[in-house]
């Protein structure tokens, strides 16, 4: 029932999403900084080594986006910032301002849970198994579409995302889990 409820929650939220969209000239300059920010933060040798090398990719790939969608952004749509009630209500939760107003970036956000697994990187086993398969079952159709239509747009938003996260990783088994998928969007980028 829960994931019914998320799936529904989600397609009538990227369907009033897209109401608001307008279509702007794609400023790489935007992107540029941000990146810069996340290099200065980053302490991890590794991680340095491997956000250079994807910086270079990075950058060239920017060159080919024109426009993108700008509108409504929540900024850290993740699963954990949907609540649900014990009347059944979803609420969002965590609106966060971002360095781009744009729903590619909920996208994104959605993506570090469903398609990556940052919620349930660190389960093991039959709780591991479960999680996945709960997240998997709550991507609506829509959503797939989405990847489709922005797919290039999505991947660069993505793989910023992804080194955003750099900075903010500890624990061995994250560092693990962040360089399979910052080289798996290298991969996907090229």
């Amino acid at each position: 029932e829960e994931i019914l409820l998320i799936r529904k929650f989600l397609i009538d939220y990227f369907e009033l999403m897209k109401k608001y969209i307008t279509w702007v000239k794609f400023d790489k300059n935007i992107f540029i900084k941000k990146l810069d920010e996340i290099e200065k933060k980053n302490k991890n040798k590794v991680l340095k080594k491997i956000l250079a090398k994807y910086k270079k990719k990075y950058l060239k790939k920017l060159n080919k986006v024109k426009f993108y969608p700008k509108g409504l952004c929540h900024g850290d749509l993740t699963l954990s910032n949907i609540i649900i009630s014990s009347s059944g209500a979803l609420n969002l939760i965590d609106f966060l301002p971002t360095f781009i107003e744009s729903p590619l970036w909920d996208i994104v956000k959605l993506n570090q849970d469903l398609d990556y697994g940052w919620s349930y990187r660190n389960l093991k086993g039959p709780e591991k198994a479960s999680a996945k398969l709960f997240f998997y079952n709550c991507i609506p159709t829509q959503l797939q579409i989405f990847k489709k239509v922005f797919k290039r747009e999505i991947l660069l938003f993505d793989s910023l995302n992804l080194a955003r996260i750099c900075p903010y990783i500890k624990e061995k088994s994250d560092k693990y889990w962040l360089l399979k998928q910052i080289k798996n969007s290298l991969k996907d980028l090229s």
